[in-house]
This record gives C-alpha cells, sequence and structure tokens, in this order.
C-alpha cells in the first residue's frame, strides 16, 4: 500500500510518512520539520545532542568532502552542529536523518544496511553496537595489510560496507551507495531486509560500461549514445568532452566513416538523423552475454 508523502519546510526533505515517521506534526498538504531541523531551530533540543555526542564516544564530526569525490548528492545537508550520520560521517539531507538512542544522528539509508540497529519508537537503537561490530571487521582487514575506505567518498570513518561481489575488496558506506544508484543485494535476517552493495566495477556491465576504458565509475560523466545505447566517458572520448552536447550524439561506432579502435565522436552541437547512422552488424551478437545486472534479492 501506498503511503503518503511528507515534505520538510526547511531542507526540503521527502519522505513516505511509514518509511519516515515525523516526530512533529504534519500539515493537511503534508509539510513539516524532520527530526534535525527541529533540532536546528531549537538550540537546547541541539546544545544537548552536541554534547552527548563527545560524552557518549559517538564518531568525530566529520571533516569536509573533497570537492572531487564520485558521490557527490545534491547539495542539500544539515548545517546544526553535531548533525551527522554516524554510519557514514555525512550530513546529506538525502537519506532521511533520525536521531539515536546515544543522542546522536543516523541515516536511515545507513540503518537499513546493518541487522545490529533498528528503529524502536521512532529512534535508532543498537548505532553504537553495528559500528562496533563493522570496526571489528576492519581490524581485521588491518592486519591483512588492507586499509578499507569508501570508494566513493574516500571517507575511513563510520561503517564501511563490503562490496558483495565475491572476493572484491572494494569497500563503501551505504549512502555513498545510494547517490551512486550501486546494484543492491537484499537479504532478509528473519525480521527485515538488510540491504548490501557492490561496487562500481560489479554494479554495472554491458553498455552501462563505457565503451573505451570498460570501466562502469563516475556514471554521471557518462554520455549514452543515441543508436546503440553504449556508453562512454566524457573524457575518454577523443578529444574529451567537458560539456554534454546538445541534440543527438553518436559514437563512433555508429557514426559513418568511423575507424575501429579510433573512437571520435559527432562535433558538439551537430544532429545527425537516427535513420542515417548504421550500426555495427556484429554488435546484437557481441552484446549477448553482457545484459546489465538486475538487483539480487536473494
Amino acid at each position: 500500500d501506498q503511503t503518503p508523502f511528507i515534505k520538510c519546510l526547511y531542507c526540503g526533505l521527502v519522505a513516505h510518512s511509514a518509511c519516515y515517521p515525523p516526530l512533529s506534526n504534519v500539515d493537511a498538504k503534508g509539510n513539516f520539520l524532520c527530526d534535525p531541523c527541529t533540532a536546528s531551530f531549537f538550540p537546547s533540543v541541539n546544545k544537548t545532542a552536541r554534547t552527548r555526542n563527545k560524552e557518549n564516544g559517538n564518531i568525530p564530526p566529520p571533516k569536509p568532502l573533497a570537492a572531487d569525490i564520485e558521490a557527490k548528492s545534491d547539495g542539500r545537508v544539515h548545517k546544526g552542529p553535531g548533525i551527522y550520520c554516524q554510519l557514514c560521517a555525512r550530513s546529506d539531507v538525502m537519506g532521511g536523518m533520525k536521531p539515536t538512542d546515544s543522542n546522536a544522528w543516523v541515516h536511515i539509508a545507513c540503518l537499513m544496511a546493518t541487522e545490529y540497529a533498528s528503529f524502536e519508537d521512532k529512534t535508532a537503537i543498537n548505532v553504537k553496537t553495528a559500528l562496533r561490530k563493522n570496526r571489528t571487521e576492519i581490524v581485521k582487514c588491518h592486519k591483512l595489510g588492507i586499509e578499507p575506505k569508501c570508494e566513493d567518498c574516500g571517507g575511513q570513518s563510520g561503517m564501511l560496507l563490503k562490496c558483495r561481489h565475491k572476493g572484491c575488496q572494494l569497500y563503501m558506506h551505504a549512502l555513498c551507495a545510494e547517490i551512486l544508484d550501486r546494484l543492491r543485494v537484499h537479504e532478509n535476517n528473519g525480521v527485515r531486509d538488510i540491504v548490501s552493495y557492490k561496487c562500481t566495477l560489479h554494479s554495472y556491465g554491458g553498455v552501462d560500461a563505457c565503451g573505451i576504458c570498460n570501466l562502469s565509475n563516475k556514471q554521471h560523466e557518462m554520455l549514452e549514445c543515441d543508436k546503440c545505447s553504449q556508453g562512454y566517458h566524457m573524457a575518454c572520448l577523443t578529444p574529451p568532452l567537458t560539456e554534454i552536447p546538445e541534440g543527438d550524439w553518436f559514437c563512433a561506432k555508429c557514426t559513418n566513416g568511423a575507424v575501429e579502435g579510433n573512437q571520435t565522436c559527432t562535433p558538439q552541437g551537430t544532429s545527425l538523423a537516427a535513420e542515417d547512422i548504421q550500426a555495427p552488424a556484429n554488435d546484437n551478437e557481441n552484446d549477448k552475454g553482457n545484459a546489465v545486472p538486475q538487483q539480487s534479492h536473494e
């Protein structure tokens, strides 16, 4: 069943009321103040959270994210002191922030990725237990000479999730994986679904991987050919593109006169009629077995 959407008047968070049980009143239009914004508007509440953060041994305030990270959200962040997620060390509005039983904060999206923490009476409980369990796994990696960090933001704080692809040693934060639409893996522990993820290299394949470098990272910098749907990093093209071209865009394989191995693009702003572009005869055969992986619910 669909539940009503609610929207925070201050930060713009939009969520189902069942997914984000509001602490404040919701008006007839579905407007309300989310929990972090409520704390920001009431200094006494925010001061308590900030003070107890230190006393309860929660993770320290995160450092500013680097400008060149891949996991960039829409720019909306909670700016109140002490308002950041204990599991991803980020302050993004995206992911829906809720208070914890140690007077800290956690994203609902991050909470879904651990079996050790849950919600009770609109509050996240046992978050520190989840962090402690995760830290035990990270220490084991250190003993093996592996230094886990989030592949998408470079952070080493919070809860780092290992890629679910067998043998992969890459890690990520749950919210970073959500921002970049990584492949989800759902497992039910008998109580609820626990969400884990696959890294950028194992989340995409086929036409969703770059047709030149064969990597599937930086999806936000990928162009899709309007003929064959193959993706290409703008930086991998010859010459590289820094802006998305206007109109239709066609890769070298679909452009008349393209030379194999010499990847070029149609000039920026040039539109070609799709019926004038001939796709390679064997493309369909070569693409068999390279279908984009579907989300697993096993």
